[in-house]
């Protein structure tokens, strides 16, 4: 279990749970903070549910990379020693941190991003397609 799990939202900012069906086998990895940016952390250093990272703790930037895992749930990871966020200042000097990453199931590409505020890229899409992820990526409308 992580040390800092986010509980307590603002109004209408809650996160969506990314994946549909049943929840198979999870590993523990560690991520490489400062390979993260405001895009996957939110302004309290956060790290978003559904972001798909590799194997090193990485998250997805090229076409030939596969999706290892996607977290799960929001966990902190931007913290510096004396201050959260998500700045590159905080992340570079954050410490590495474990999380539980979901590496078998579906997830819903609606509702990964909604939580992380934005499209998926084409390297990630491709990635969860790619030889080695066991995760299916889910592209359809969500009824609201």
């Amino acid at each position: 279990m992580p040390a800092s799990v986010k509980t307590v939202l603002a109004a209408n900012t809650r996160y969506g749970w990314p994946f549909q069906g049943r929840v198979e086998y999870t590993a523990q990895i560690t991520l490489d903070i400062s390979d993260f940016s405001s895009t996957w952390v939110d302004s309290d250093g956060f790290v978003k549910p559904g972001t798909p990272v590799r194997e090193n703790g990485s998250p997805i930037s090229a076409a030939s990379q596969y999706v290892y895992g996607v977290i799960a749930e929001p966990v902190r990871i931007g913290y510096d020693g004396t201050s959260y966020g998500n700045t590159d200042a905080i992340l570079d000097a954050a410490t590495d941190i474990q999380v539980a990453v979901v590496t078998h199931g579906q997830v819903v590409k609606g509702i990964v991003e909604d939580n992380i505020g934005r499209a998926l890229n084409d390297n990630e899409v491709k990635a969860f397609a790619a030889s080695g992820s066991h995760l299916l990526l889910l592209d359809y409308a969500l009824n609201t």
